[in-house]
């Protein structure tokens, strides 16, 4: 979950990375050129401490800590670590130098972050990609810089009242290099950027390198996984957690542009094994993984079962058993992705079928009751959803893929109760994850964010909603390296047309439809926004987008596709297309559906002039309201009044 002070910290502060260089006496001498290696050694450690830095603060910005007891936790926290300067630092932090000047110098970063934690709130969407590196600069001082372009717009005040402008920031980062070769980066100081200061001139050359190539890999990791499982690697190898290090690094070696670095650590790792006393070292780490292996085949985590076989295998390829046991694995790998094939294709009845016969032969298997309840989940019957999810978390507790998927199946209910609890869902896989940098616990983080939006828009609070999807679009920008949460742009597009900000609505909406032109919201929803806008243009235009929207749409009749086919009835009533708006409201009426349908389509026929189905719709609509024991409409028995008018 990214917290206001997390947002805010790295959206004002990290905005263009300075990393003034030290004790780096090859570059010196060399004068105006630097090596691949020591680029890609200094970027590696100012990452590390960013990273570190924003875990930190990610833990004293939860919004419900006690403000009284923050002071405390930031002095403790950041006044300790070897990553910030535990001295006072050199602090300018207006919001634009020629209009106000607040910036202190001589502060503390525990201090600033204390100001920044009680004074200032972020408004608006920032956009930043770190490390998008145009120049890397020798000083007059032989120090280096980093330049990554950052640009940030605030709505409001600051406490002085002074309104906030667009504006750059620096984070200060020191560089020394140790005597056994290791880098170490400290936070030395925070600053605002003058672009006139910074120009893209005078940028040394960087010996044989050429621009990152990009890659593709695997299309269904995020392109976070493999620098994720590098850094993992390293972790653990540092804890001494050999075959869980060696099993990570492996994952990474499959990236091409991770593979040099993974191989570095594969061997740091041998030798370190080897320092420790391990005799055989391949079959030391095969044994293992082997039990690795096993534990997880106990829990029918087959696939991942799969891969620590196979990992085990390269380090001892005469093994039969280990042979035996990764076929095995690779058929119950391969059975399980076919099951799970039918929800990919929505073939929901299909696969609760399939899921049954094999629930039947391996009644225990976690991994199958998540995959029915998904079904289940779909077809809309809750109650078996739900048993399926229960049975799922009795048989492996340590199975957080459950709360992962009840997250899910909560989400899609579209209520404030299912948001609140699929938040909950989501933040309770987070808890049970290993690591917090592992990519699917920031996906899961990022889907809590915006599951506390969407239930703060169903609530009516459309300000701290628009604030929790700009932070969920951030948290999922991050760990994937792109813009692409298209569900939390339409929807703080929505909050936007809600606070009557029609324009930036509009750049919400058109924002996630460029994501995904095929996602049914982004067209739906800005079909209304259309229509609210008035005009007789707008008007037409908008039915289109919804239209398209409810094109879209899967044709499972849930609550979501009941309520789309009536607003798009709804729009074409009120523009007084009355034969368009009934095909809309026909698709709504059945014995099942709420009766306001089959008045409002009435209601179209009485304007037609078509009063015996008028006459017909207003008795369904008087039946269905008795039978389900609903009041009726007041309006019903104007209408029903006005159209037995000279019988």
């Amino acid at each position: 979950m990214e917290h206001n002070i997390y947002a805010h910290f790295i959206k004002r502060t990290i905005a263009i990375i300075v990393l003034s260089v030290t004790g780096i006496t090859g570059a010196a001498a060399r004068g105006t050129t630097i090596t691949a290696k020591d680029r890609e050694n200094i970027i590696a450690s100012a990452t590390l401490t960013l990273t570190t830095f924003i875990k930190d603060i990610d833990i004293v910005s939860d919004e419900n800590y006690p403000v009284s007891a923050k002071t405390g936790t930031i002095d403790m926290a950041f006044n300790s670590q070897d990553y910030i300067c535990k001295k006072n630092a050199t602090i300018e932090d207006d919001m634009d130098p020629s209009v106000h000047t607040s910036g202190k110098s001589e502060i503390t970063i525990a201090d600033y972050l204390n100001n920044l934690m009680t004074t200032f709130k972020r408004r608006d969407t920032t956009y930043f990609k770190p490390f998008d590196i145009l120049c890397i600069k020798l000083a007059k001082d032989k120090s280096m810089y980093i330049q990554v372009p950052f640009v940030e717009l605030l709505n409001g005040t600051d406490m002085n009242g002074t309104p906030y402008t667009k504006n750059n920031r620096i984070a200060s980062i020191t560089i020394t290099q140790s005597s056994n070769g290791e880098w170490k980066s400290i936070i030395t100081a925070i600053s605002f950027y003058d672009p006139a200061k910074y120009k893209n001139e005078g940028c040394i050359e960087i010996a044989g390198a050429n621009p990152d190539p990009v890659v593709k890999t695997d299309d269904k990791k995020p392109d976070s996984y493999y620098p994720y499982m590098l850094l993992r690697g390293s972790r653990l190898l540092a804890e001494s957690k050999y075959a869980e290090a060696y099993f990570s690094l492996k994952e990474a070696e499959q990236s091409p542009i991770e593979a040099a670095k993974a191989k570095q650590k594969i061997t740091e790792l041998y030798d370190n094994m080897r320092a420790a006393g391990s005799q055989g070292v391949n079959d030391a780490l095969s044994g293992v993984l082997t039990l690795k292996g096993r534990d997880l085949e106990s829990t029918h985590k087959y696939q991942q079962a799969c891969q620590y076989y196979s990992y085990a295998l390269d380090l001892n390829p005469t093994s039969a058993d280990l042979r035996n046991r990764k076929s095995g694995m690779d058929d119950k790998a391969s059975f399980q992705k076919q099951l799970s094939e039918n929800f990919d294709k929505q073939q929901y009845a299909q696969g609760i079928s399939d899921y049954t016969i094999a629930i039947s032969r391996d009644p225990e298997n976690s991994g199958l009751y998540i995959g029915r309840a998904k079904c289940y989940g779909q077809l809309n019957n809750d109650r078996e959803a739900k048993n399926d999810f229960n049975k799922a978390a009795n048989y492996d507790p340590s199975n957080r893929e459950v709360y992962y998927w009840k997250g899910k199946y909560f989400e899609q209910k579209n209520s404030i109760i299912a948001y609140d609890s699929a938040y909950a869902a989501f933040i309770s896989f987070v808890a049970k994850s290993d690591d917090k940098l592992d990519p699917a616990a920031q996906s899961a983080a990022a889907e809590a964010t915006f599951c506390k939006g969407m239930s703060l828009y169903m609530q009516g609070v459309f300000p701290e909603a628009i604030d929790s999807f700009a932070a969920a679009i951030k948290q999922k920008e991050q760990y994937s390296g792109k813009e692409q949460y298209k569900e939390a742009w339409c929807y703080q597009g929505c909050c936007y047309l809600k606070i009557n900000e029609t324009e930036k609505a509009f750049k919400c909406f058109s924002r996630s439809s460029e994501i995904d032109d095929k996602y049914p919201d982004a067209h739906f929803r800005y079909g209304e926004a259309l229509l609210r806008a008035g005009g007789k243009k707008n008007s037409d235009k908008g039915i289109i987008e919804m239209e398209k929207g409810i094109g879209l749409l899967s044709s499972i009749k849930n609550d979501n596709w009941y309520s789309w086919n009536s607003e798009m009835g709804d729009a074409l009533s009120q523009n007084q297309r009355y034969d368009e708006a009934i095909v809309y409201y026909d698709k709504c009426v059945d014995e099942n559906s709420d009766p306001e349908y089959t008045l409002r389509r009435g209601e179209c026929y009485m304007h037609k002039g078509e009063k015996d189905k008028a006459r017909s719709d207003y008795q369904k609509y008087l039946d269905q309201c008795k039978k389900k024991n609903i009041p009726q409409a007041m309006r019903f028995q104007r209408d029903n009044d006005e159209i037995n008018k000279g019988k």
